[in-house]
């Protein structure tokens, strides 16, 4: 009587280790969060790290948000196996124990707590407009490394009319910048750079006859900018890059005066590139 009880006791409990591996049949595609784990991924679906590594080989085993992964089946084709086997067996109760020990150890040595920390990379491209001098301009920028940016920028009065002076700038700076990520729809980013440029502009002077002429001037440019912009999601890429229109306010204090640089600084639209690495 003891030798039947303790038969059905054990195949209650290999039955019971079968169900908790048992699951879905078929691969799935699952888009990584943000703040989510490879183990808290692996965990929630039923697999090990190791499994989903093996069905994304083309990963290298790096993962980030937002990258779609396939989830393979539950249960391996290795692990039903042994599972039919030990049915087969159940009259050996050192084997079945085994074996359970052994699923458990496997799974323990392959789940790993890797943090998936994406590394984030900005470009973006915006408009530049200042409505008291009737100033245009663009300016380019990306992050060269997590903090540090780049930036290229120019600007001219584009004002017609033979009395009206025109100007032009080119600018190249490099500096501080940071950006935060909400829900994956909105961010807000703000930078501060130093810069060096050049600059041609027109200058009204008297000729000999008491007539006002134009003389073209050039120099050396210097000084700092600094910029605050925020963006709205308008797709994301199939590579998992998310494209976001901005808008922001950039002042500018050349020669390090800041004398007036937020009445004159310029109004920014444009589009901001997130690269996922």
């Amino acid at each position: 009587m003891k030798k039947v009880a303790l038969k059905v006791f054990t195949t209650m409990l290999l039955m019971m280790s079968v169900t908790c591996v048992k699951g879905q049949t078929t691969a799935t595609e699952y888009k990584i969060k943000r703040g989510e784990t490879i183990e808290s991924v692996a965990q929630a679906h039923g697999v090990t790290v190791d499994d989903i590594i093996k069905a994304n080989p083309n990963t290298d085993g790096n993962f980030y948000a937002g990258m779609k992964i396939v989830i393979p089946a539950k249960s391996s084709s290795v692990y039903e196996k042994d599972e039919k086997q030990n049915i087969q067996q159940e009259d050996n109760n050192v084997g079945v124990t085994n074996i359970i020990n052994t699923i458990q150890t496997e799974e323990n040595e392959t789940i790993k707590n890797k943090d998936i920390i994406p590394n984030e990379r900005i470009m973006s491209f915006d408009l530049l407009y200042q409505s008291k001098a009737k100033v245009y301009g663009f300016a380019f920028n990306g992050y060269a490394t997590k903090y540090i940016i780049v930036s290229y920028g120019m600007s001219s009065n584009l004002k017609f009319g033979k009395d009206d002076l025109n100007t032009m700038a080119f600018y190249f700076g490099v500096g501080l910048g940071n950006h935060i990520i909400y829900n994956d729809n909105f961010y807000i980013q703000g930078k501060i750079y130093p810069y060096l440029g050049y600059g041609s502009y027109d200058v009204m002077k008297l000729d000999k006859y008491g007539k006002l002429q134009k003389d073209d001037k050039s120099k050396f440019l210097y000084g700092a900018i600094a910029d605050l912009s925020v963006g709205l999601k308008l797709l994301e890429t199939k590579k998992g890059n998310d494209i976001y229109l901005n808008l922001g306010y950039m002042v500018d204090a050349g020669e390090f005066k800041t004398k007036d640089v937020i009445k004159n600084g310029m109004i920014m639209v444009g589009i901001t590139t997130v690269f996922k690495d």
